[in-house]
């Protein structure tokens, strides 16, 4: 009986000992996930405590961001805001550590755009990875994107891609775009000053066709606007089409629209063209 008895008395205690256990390890757990997501080494710490090993301190931390927002996306977990703030905060202390790691910019960027919709943040990085990489034009050119695409901010994304296109060896359709957003943000001047720019210090003359044809093309439409303007003084209210314009003699004829596409008017008096000043396809033989 008595051996029954401790028998019962060892179990209990191994089973209590088992419950405490795991009630301890899982607060255990939860404490050092708060911990985590809390606390980041600052870069003025790692930056002494690396000594010479600053780019592989780097490459451990943004391992460790991506680590920790890709677990749990694996895992279906629900990514809160929390996580992805201690998910910038670790980039932030990357880019502090190696301010010229192109992918911490880059990489972080993306997700927090696509991610949590954080494009203020997004830009943010990408804008800091701008001071260390001047000559890296995949930087101002995804942030004029983001403006664009995200924030409807034609403007913002006009003036990052002109950045973007300034930077030698930025392929030539840079300029144009950032010249199209320009015009679309009512920037008329702007994208005319641009291609202008970009044509006096083109010399390939394939390029300078292009410029020169899209310029031609704004310009056109800057008159276009100007005479609407001047009808509408004279008429007090803007033309119905384009063509009215010629009808009234405030312009000898519409000018030719260089890619074979229909000038009208948009609503507020704005002119653009059915061609949305892009090639045509070339016809297959």
């Amino acid at each position: 009986m008595k051996k029954l008895v401790a028998l019962i008395l060892v179990c209990s205690l191994v089973a209590a000992h088992l419950w405490l256990y795991s009630q301890v390890y899982a607060s255990k757990s939860r404490l050092d996930q708060q911990v985590q997501v809390r606390y980041v080494l600052p870069a003025s710490f790692t930056h002494i405590s690396s000594l010479d090993f600053k780019g592989i301190t780097a490459d451990f931390q943004f391992l460790q961001a991506n680590f920790f927002i890709g677990e749990k996306i694996e895992r279906s977990d629900t990514v809160t805001l929390e996580d992805w703030a201690y998910f910038k905060r670790i980039i932030l202390a990357v880019t502090d550590l190696d301010p010229y790691f192109f992918d911490p910019y880059y990489i972080a960027g993306g997700l927090l755009a696509w991610g949590p919709h954080l494009y203020e943040d997004a830009i943010d990085i990408l804008k800091k990875g701008m001071k260390y990489r001047p000559n890296d034009r995949r930087l101002p050119l995804t942030i004029g994107f983001y403006y664009f695409y995200f924030l409807n901010d034609s403007q913002n994304g006009a003036e990052y891609m002109a950045k973007a296109a300034r930077i030698p060896g930025a392929p030539p359709y840079y300029a144009t775009l950032a010249a199209r957003l320009s015009y679309y943000a009512g920037e008329h001047e702007a994208s005319v000053l641009l291609l202008k720019e970009m044509l006096d210090n083109t010399r390939d003359e394939r390029i300078r066709q292009k410029y020169a044809k899209r310029l031609q093309a704004l310009e056109d439409a800057i008159i276009l606007e100007r005479a609407v303007s001047r009808y509408r003084k004279l008429h007090g209210d803007r033309p119905a089409t384009l063509h009215e314009l010629v009808m009234s003699g405030i312009v000898d004829e519409l000018p030719y629209e260089p890619y074979g596409g229909e000038w009208y008017l948009m609503e507020g008096g704005r002119v653009y063209s059915t061609s949305r000043f892009v090639d045509r396809a070339c016809p297959k033989n």
